[in-house]
């Protein structure tokens, strides 16, 4: 058994090793000169023959194009004014989720007020009335 591993090994060894000799190295400023080389219109509409009655006869082409945004390899990172502006509103939507929470959670665990037991004598006040003063 342990025989038939190191044969395997081996014959794995020797059919690996032929692959690194064969791998061409890639030329990059070639890929990025093909890359930017691209045409940078977008064809929308094209239309091609002869006697066209589209809304002119005897046209031969008619082609609608588009520009398409400029190519950029590297991602664009944002500015630093981007980043302290999205931290910011990031610290300001927590910071009134916080005040909120507190708010409802004060409110929640607010214990009901009762009044004190207090006895109420009822007494009877009395007021002379308007005419009886004698005027």
């Amino acid at each position: 058994m342990k025989r038939h591993l190191i044969l395997v090994g081996v014959l794995a060894g020797l059919l690996c090793s032929g692959c690194a000799s064969t791998v061409k190295k890639v030329d990059v400023n070639r890929g990025l000169e093909s890359y930017y080389g691209q045409p940078r219109t977008a064809d929308l509409v094209t239309m091609r023959g002869s006697n066209m009655t589209f809304s002119a006869t005897g046209m031969t082409e008619l082609r609608v194009s588009s520009i398409l945004p400029p190519l950029n390899v590297i991602p664009r990172e944002p500015g630093l004014l981007e980043k302290i502006v999205d931290g910011v509103a990031s610290v300001g939507k927590w910071g009134l989720g916080w005040y909120y929470g507190a708010q409802i959670a004060e409110k929640a665990f607010e214990q009901p007020r009762t009044v004190d037991p207090v006895v109420v004598k009822p007494e009877v006040i009395t007021v002379p009335a308007a005419g009886a003063s004698g005027q």
